[in-house]
């Protein structure tokens, strides 16, 4: 859920995750807020202008992001329902969109609201991750590359039996957040991850003719 409303009066940005508990219309949640000044204060038009809210969803975890920067991490390990409560899991499950224009709050009054009110939308779009297409056959071994801590923290070490040519770290959508080139990268090698923030990545080895891709958790 990516939400906007007053909390204890401050105008607040949310990014929140919710389940089922033993107790009907009472959920477990993860909470994340953010002040909506924190934005504004880089921006004196950022409420004049459009702005993307994204949710990377897969098997693993639930990202969810305002223009890129990165306000929730929820690992779906976590996020079981109380037992005799179905589904166990909810986000294994189909989903649809709902967008709405919460007016009064939750249980107020909006005959003090100004109307009419505006609320614009520019587009909705769904992606399929997909990466097979960029895996090839590497030897009769596939994935030999070992990569440690992960997840990981502030930096990770790589290792593979060949030599590596490149290494590239990506998020899901394919956006390249660092590169490396390296005739002979070694599981000595330290490589930072200053700059990324939570979440899941992939990681993208070029060995030979060959790319190798492997899932990356970062979580400082």
């Amino acid at each position: 859920m990516m939400e906007f409303y007053l909390k204890s009066n401050v105008p607040t940005i949310l990014a929140n995750v919710a389940w089922g508990t033993s107790v009907r219309w009472s959920a477990k949640w993860d909470i994340a807020t953010k002040p909506l000044s924190s934005f504004t204060g880089k921006d004196a038009n950022w409420i004049a202008k459009f702005h993307t809210w994204r949710m990377d969803w897969n098997k693993d975890s639930i990202n969810l992001y305002l223009d890129n920067e990165l306000l929730n991490y929820t690992l779906l390990t976590q996020t079981i329902n109380a037992t005799g409560v179905s589904p166990r899991n909810p986000f294994l499950q189909k989903h649809y969109f709902l967008l709405n224009l919460a007016i009064g709050t939750n249980g107020g009054d909006p005959s003090q609201t100004t109307f009419p009110l505006k609320y614009e939308v520019d587009y909705i779009r769904v992606y399929q991750q997909s990466i097979a297409s960029d895996i090839k056959s590497l030897s009769s071994d596939l994935n030999q590359c070992v990569v440690f801590p992960n997840p990981a923290s502030n930096y990770i070490r790589v290792q593979h039996p060949k030599t590596i040519n490149s290494i590239e770290i990506t998020d899901l959508s394919g956006r390249v957040l660092k590169e490396l080139t390296s005739a002979s990268l070694t599981s000595s090698d330290k490589i930072s991850l200053v700059g990324i923030n939570n979440g899941v990545y992939l990681l993208k080895l070029k060995v030979g003719n060959a790319v190798e891709v492997s899932k990356l958790i970062v979580r400082k």
